[in-house]
């Protein structure tokens, strides 16, 4: 099935006629792409929360596949990486074929920390174009449009400045440089106490501006970020209309409640690269202790082109204890979260864990599933929230982490685990974090 198909599934889930169905077909066409030259999530909180080690057998959506590599610095057993969007995984086998194939670390590092480097094209043609499989090698080789360049190319000029969230976050650096500020200011920043200050009275008034008010509560100006009209519904109904509150308190919190000499996700938001001179502000799957880690474990991963339910169908039972789905429970109406739940019960082990992340801050398991379905699943709102503070990403207002535990355990040994339900006015929830 085609990634376009794929993606209608996932996302078309009302009638066609309705306005979000006629939104949705945007959305479609424009996650048809490459969408996220990095990943939003932070893999660290995934990390802790799964205790991921070398009994882990992970399934997680690929996404621009960073994380897939993070992951795999903790050596577990095996990795799924699955996606909808082909060219995503496109970008994961070529990562992966770099492991496999470029000379050593710094080389690696070159073509995707730095990414911007003439020289990022011989890499590609002499290690990397002989060694892909006919599928991404025809999409690195194709073109955007037909007068630009072979994608392959990017990584000579600067990879995380394409795709649609790149050019996204590059349109909103433009705008904010017409009104006189200049984000990179605070990537020099020396403590939080200056990180803070510099964002205060440099960056955030650029939120206060009535085009920036008007633009944030447009559904289709967020699609670049990957976020369809159903995710933008949970952001309307938590902000009071009001979405560019939301958006100044979660940027400030990756801006500031973090060093930023260490917070990748902060540099990518500001500059749009990694601090390839220091090398501190990368994620883990760049760093030279990290690289022979890599090649020894790479072949633990497999990939699937399809839904995480067709996945999973496809998964003996109880052969997975980990599982990431980023924020894709956010995509999903009450029947297809039922019949991914129903498969993530059948293949999941006895103390198999699920990490997901949400717009909202609150669980769509618990809004739309009943409790019979939720019978052998518990999770707890404090652990959650401890999770959702060290995430430097910052731009999720949930964390949940679901714990599989035995039918046989009594009432009071599990009674600290279990997640007030939700209630169904999402007006009701906080704004932020």
């Amino acid at each position: 099935m085609s990634s376009k198909s794929l993606i209608q599934k996932a996302v078309r889930n009302t009638r066609w006629i309705s306005g979000k169905a006629l939104k949705d077909r945007l959305f479609i066409w424009l996650f048809n792409h490459l969408v996220y030259p990095q990943i939003w999530e932070d893999p660290e909180p995934d990390m802790d929360a799964l205790e991921l080690d070398s009994n882990s057998k992970l399934l997680t959506i690929s996404s621009g596949g960073c994380n897939v590599l993070n992951y795999l610095c903790r050596e577990p057993e095996s990795i799924t990486a699955v996606d909808l969007n082909a060219t995503h995984l496109a970008l994961l086998k070529l990562k992966i074929c770099a492991i496999k194939n470029l000379p050593d670390h710094e080389s690696f590092f070159q073509f995707f920390g730095n990414a911007n480097l003439p020289e990022n094209r011989f890499l590609y043609e002499k290690y990397l174009q002989p060694n892909l499989d006919r599928l991404s090698r025809n999409y690195w080789e194709s073109r955007h449009t037909p007068m630009g360049r072979k994608r392959y190319l990017y990584f000579t000029s600067g990879f995380y400045k394409q795709g649609l969230l790149g050019r996204f976050i590059g349109a909103n650096l433009w705008v904010t440089q017409r009104f006189g500020i200049e984000t990179t200011q605070i990537l020099s920043a020396q403590s939080l106490e200056e990180q803070a200050t510099i964002f205060d009275k440099k960056i955030a008034p650029f939120f206060r501006k009535k085009l920036v008010q008007f633009l944030s509560n447009r559904t289709v100006v967020m699609y670049p970020l990957g976020i369809p009209a159903s995710q933008f519904q949970h952001l309307q109904g938590i902000s009071n209309g009001q979405i560019h509150e939301i958006m100044l308190q979660r940027i400030r919190n990756m801006a500031c409640s973090f060093p930023i000499s260490e917070n990748y996700f902060a540099w990518q938001a500001f500059k749009r690269e990694y601090d390839w001179e220091k090398r501190k502000a990368i994620p883990a799957y760049l760093k030279k202790e990290n690289f022979e880690i890599l090649r020894k474990n790479v072949e633990k991963i497999s990939i699937m082109h399809c839904s995480l339910t067709d996945c999973l169908e496809q998964v003996p039972k109880e052969s997975l204890n980990s599982f990431v789905f980023l924020d894709a429970l956010d995509w999903m109406n009450s029947t297809q979260l039922e019949n991914l739940w129903r498969q993530v019960d059948r293949t999941s082990t006895p103390e198999a864990k699920v990490v997901f992340r949400t717009t909202s801050g609150y669980s769509p398991l618990d809004v739309q599933l009943s409790e019979e379905m939720l019978k052998e699943w518990q999770t707890c709102p404090k652990t959650n929230l401890s999770f959702l503070a060290k995430d430097r990403s910052a731009v999720y207002g949930g964390f949940h982490l679901y714990e599989k535990v035995s039918l046989r355990t009594s009432s009071s040994e599990t009674s600290s685990l279990v997640e007030t339900k939700a209630p169904r006015d999402m007006e009701t929830v906080p704004l932020g974090n």
